[in-house]
């Protein structure tokens, strides 16, 4: 059976050794196409040397089938599954086409046959030519469908299994809820956590874990490349493959973790996050969010985050990270300061809390103190942003800009910064063993920066009613809910951890539910730095942690559900309509979406706009999308999944309508289709979003069948 179907596959690296020609064999994959072949290579004597134009070579064989499936389906939707069948051979052949339901994962439209588990086709093959088969399709379950097809005659046959993608017609939903261990002595404590999931929830749909992380940051470190289910098609975006990263390699070293493994692992992502950034590099030595040309503009934000991860990371990548390029940040980001000393944001908005030029001094002036001695030439200028936020500290009140100032000028023990922190404080409410601010996009980084500077200034032991907080802030993945969330917030946890580590560890957590024992971990110094995990049954909604001993950690009980797609608006409009000129085959939408949340900001922070078409259409290319703004233009398209949905990125969205239209064309057929939808997300607050569903135009079974299928429903399929 064929399985393998790659559009690339083949990437290999020789050594010459001082011949002039290597040879190797590699495996072809089963796809009957002609392949192009390019490489080039690199002589210390006689440099760089490339192959002129590609060497092509065709895989054939003489009779041979070519399925032809949708990218995905949605269940309930029916489908044509178009199958080539070819033959090379010179005799006339009858040929026999089966479609396979493996694991009854799909069902037989057509009434031919009582047969459930397989559909055949009878087919005369003349010599050197083509003919196509076609089967109608309807898929039973969500997930991976094994579609399995076999051509058989007398001579030949041939046999391919292909993967049909069935997606849910609802929305995912992930939720977590962490706890810190703190046991400096022997002791026992107990806590009951809550599994919130809505009665509407789809059947089969809940998923529920229980993991113990003793060592506090050993689950962030394991999934540090999927800490966040967001896009990286931008300048701050693609960091999150580059700034984890480095907390965790500074984390594991400062902790004498010796996973020689992990730390390699990590250090490839940085070089390729490192060798991504560059492409949002200027001539100037700023960097911007966008990497086409007519959207590249310095941005003071981009550039101090990129200058001071670059420095922190260049340790664990020797010689990779060129101090010529933080010194030109540096450089451009000197030349942008103010005469009073503070920065204003020169280039694109796309963070609402960094537009305060209070904010975003502190976050510059951080950036400079943390690059060590390559900021020596700037004290000029660090003293300047110094002198400007001791002036104006005391008339301050957004909790973001006391948090930032508080922050960095506690990186010079200034007594300013901790006046600052002091009055943040003063802003929480601690209940219980928890301190807490009031929710918005912008409190996990409050709350982690006010650790960061009440690391600085008190006893670590008293922190620990912040890091009850944040603990409970974290994803099932150990990430938070944005990129600078996650950036700031893993910092924190790290350097929290550092402080607090401890050489006794053991103790036991009992799980229960139910009343019923249901699981005992024993915590220990030999298996301290390992996350330990189980399942919970879907129909829990509490569980008992009992912990008995002393020692500290993390746990967290991460669950998720589906339920049934619908309409929401939480801070965005979006307004949907089809165009008159649409049709089955060509589909053109209009999406107009704008900012409505009530609140200081007049727009939203950067802002993207998905758009999901019905099953079998899709775009080409990035000129199927038509900006219709004026203001807030689109700055990126992005097509996804084979052009079946496509992402346009704005800088920000403002509180007129910014609409555009997309136009799909049809390239598989399907009937009774389920609705479409379109999600707009505020990048920094992801509580700030809008859906809207669309139907489309929806056809019957009758309107895409072919030839004996006709026949045999004689139009009488039923919704």
């Amino acid at each position: 059976i064929r399985t393998i179907f790659p559009e690339t596959w083949l990437w290999q690296n020789l050594s010459m050794e001082g011949k002039t020609d290597v040879s190797f064999s590699a495996q072809v994959p089963d796809t009957m196409t002609s392949w192009l072949v390019t490489g080039f290579a690199l002589s210390p004597t006689t440099g760089l040397g490339l192959i002129r134009e590609p060497i092509t070579f065709k895989v054939e064989k003489t009779f041979y089938i070519v399925a032809h499936l949708p990218y995905s389906i949605k269940r309930g939707e029916v489908t044509v599954i178009q199958v080539m069948i070819y033959n090379f051979i010179g005799n006339t052949l009858i040929t026999d086409v089966r479609l396979y339901n493996k694991n009854d994962e799909i069902e037989f439209v057509d009434q031919s046959s009582s047969d459930t588990m397989r559909r055949t086709k009878a087919v005369i093959m003349p010599g050197n030519s083509g003919r196509q088969v076609s089967f109608l399709v309807k898929a039973k379950k969500i997930g991976e469908i094994a579609v399995k097809i076999e051509a058989v005659n007398s001579l030949k046959q041939d046999s391919v299994e292909h993967i049909l993608r069935v997606e849910p017609e609802s929305y995912l939903s992930r939720k977590n809820e962490g706890r810190y261990i703190e046991h400096n002595e022997h002791k026992s404590t107990q806590k009951y956590i809550k599994i919130d999931i809505p009665r509407y929830t789809i059947p089969g749909t809940i998923e529920i874990a229980f993991d113990l992380d003793p060592n506090f940051l050993s689950i962030p470190i394991e999934n540090i490349n999927q800490l966040m289910q967001t896009p990286k098609e931008y300048g701050e975006a693609n960091m999150l493959d580059f700034v984890p990263q480095v907390v965790a390699l500074d984390y594991l070293t400062e902790s004498k973790m010796n996973n020689e493994n992990l730390k390699n692992k990590m250090i490839n992502y940085i070089k390729t996050g490192y060798h991504n950034q560059l492409k949002y590099k200027l001539n100037d030595g700023s960097f911007c969010n966008w990497e086409s040309e007519e959207h590249k503009k310095g941005s003071i934000f981009i550039t101090s985050l990129v200058a001071k991860s670059f420095k922190i990371a260049a340790k664990h990548v020797d010689g990779l990270i060129s101090n010529e390029i933080v010194e030109s940040a540096l450089k451009w980001l000197a030349s942008n300061q103010q005469s009073d000393g503070s920065f204003v944001e020169v280039g694109d908005k796309i963070h609402n809390g960094l537009q305060s030029k209070y904010a975003l001094t502190a976050y510059v002036l951080a950036a400079f103190l943390e690059v060590g001695e390559l900021a020596n030439k700037y004290s000029a200028n660090i003293n300047s942003a110094i002198e400007y936020l001791v002036k104006i500290h005391t008339k301050l009140v957004d909790p973001y800009d006391l948090a930032l100032t508080a922050y960095a000028l506690s990186l010079k023990q200034h007594e300013a910064g901790k006046r600052c922190l002091d009055k943040i404080i003063e802003r929480s409410n601690q209940t219980g063993d928890v301190r807490l601010w009031n929710e918005g996009p912008f409190s996990t980084e409050i709350g982690s920066y006010a650790l960061l500077t009440y690391l600085q200034y008190y006893p670590v032991i008293e922190a620990t009613p912040i890091v009850n907080w944040l603990t409970n802030k974290r994803s099932e993945t150990g990430g938070f809910s944005s990129i600078q969330n996650t950036f700031i917030g893993l910092r924190a946890m790290a350097q929290y951890a550092l402080k607090t580590s401890v050489n006794a560890y053991d103790y036991t957590i009992t799980l229960r539910w139910k009343k019923l024992l249901a699981k005992k971990f024993n915590v220990n110094r030999y298996n301290a730095r390992y996350t330990q995990t189980t399942n919970v049954p879907s129909d829990v909604r509490q569980v008992l942690v009992e912990i008995d001993g002393i020692g500290i950690g993390y746990y967290q009980v991460a669950y998720q559900y589906r339920t049934e797609l619908k309409d929401a608006k939480h801070g965005f409009d979006l307004s949907l309509k089809l165009m008159e000129d649409s049709n089955y085959r060509v589909q053109n939408l209009k999406v107009c979406t704008k900012f409505r949340k009530p609140e200081s900001y007049t727009t939203s922070n950067l802002a993207y706009v998905e758009v999901f078409f019905p099953s079998g259409l899709h775009v080409n290319n990035e000129n199927a999308i038509t900006d219709l703004a004026s203001r807030h233009k689109i700055m990126k398209i992005k097509l996804l999944n084979q052009g079946t949905n496509v992402r346009v990125y704005y800088n920000s969205l403002g509180e007129f309508d910014s609409c555009f239209i997309v136009k799909a064309e049809r390239r598989y057929d399907v009937a009774l289709h389920r609705p479409a939808h379109v999600v707009v997300y505020d990048a920094v607050d992801k509580n700030v979003f809008a859906i809207k569903k669309y139907d489309g135009i929806v056809n019957q079974p009758c309107d895409i069948c072919q030839d004996e299928d006709c026949e045999t429903m004689a139009c009488k399929v039923a919704k």
